[in-house]
């Protein structure tokens, strides 16, 4: 449209519990009981209950209370000009990576996903499994480990992986703590820059279920000075990954199976 002078408009900018808008509004329970009598009938919400919760969303609606969806404005904007990556955030090192903050870019930049939008309008396809945090191709679920910024990738594939850019002072060896889940044996990862690979393949035994979380640890890798596009690269799949902290050698983590 751009390319035929023809003006266009994103509709609509805010909508409830969505991750394909711009922003997203937050629900409650109390709009939730609204929600359910309106469709299936029941006990009648008093008139001072609805009031409140119809309130309460309509606070939620002001732009200071909304969640900003950072990746749909990059894939609309910067994405659909060019291929490049963009860090979801500073990471850093010592430090937590969380599998769910990867570059910004599309697929086959930024992370490799099998199971992507269909654009040609005939037919859906759930492009983000778990439906949760970021709208590409990524599968994103809640996290119920100790420690989490309250997501997780699952869904994993084999031969898929995910990028993040670190940029560094100085060039440094880091113990790299692999943080998962799984309920069955088989998975296996490493990982790898732009040069190749920068440590060893791990094999991601089972830990005891889904939602059993465990550490295994990669030792000696080397991020050098400057920027570094580390890709997490899942030569096995079938496993959830929360984070990877990268530590200085010889430290222990303080997690618990």
């Amino acid at each position: 449209m751009e390319k035929n002078n023809i003006g266009w408009a994103f509709w609509p900018m805010k909508k409830i519990e969505n991750l394909a808008g711009v922003t997203s509004v937050s629900s409650t329970p109390e709009y939730e009981k609204l929600l359910h009598y309106w469709k299936n009938g029941g006990t009648k919400p008093t008139e001072a209950f609805a009031k409140s919760a119809l309130m309460q969303i309509a606070e939620n609606f002001k732009m200071e209370n909304l969640t900003i969806r950072y990746d749909v404005i990059d894939a609309m904007f910067r994405q659909a000009q060019t291929s490049d990556t963009k860090k979801y955030k500073n990471h850093s090192l010592p430090g937590k990576v969380f599998a769910t903050e990867y570059d910004l870019g599309q697929n086959g930049y930024a992370y490799f996903d099998k199971d992507i939008a269909n654009y040609d309008g005939t037919k859906f396809t759930k492009w983000n499994k778990g439906g949760a945090m970021r709208n590409d191709g990524v599968d994103i679920q809640s996290c119920n480990d100790s420690v989490t910024n309250g997501f997780q990738v699952s869904f994993i594939e084999d031969d898929e992986w995910l990028q993040y850019t670190i940029e560094m002072v100085s060039e440094k060896v880091f113990d790299v703590d692999i943080r998962y889940s799984s309920d069955e044996v088989g998975g296996k990862l490493f990982l790898k820059d732009e040069n190749g690979k920068i440590s060893e393949s791990i094999e991601i035994p089972f830990s005891g279920g889904i939602n059993s979380w465990q550490t295994l640890t990669l030792k000696n890798v080397v991020l050098k000075q400057g920027i570094n596009k580390i890709k997490v690269h899942f030569e096995k799949g079938n496993f959830n990954l929360n984070f990877l902290e990268f530590k200085n050698p010889g430290r222990t983590s303080g997690l618990k199976k």
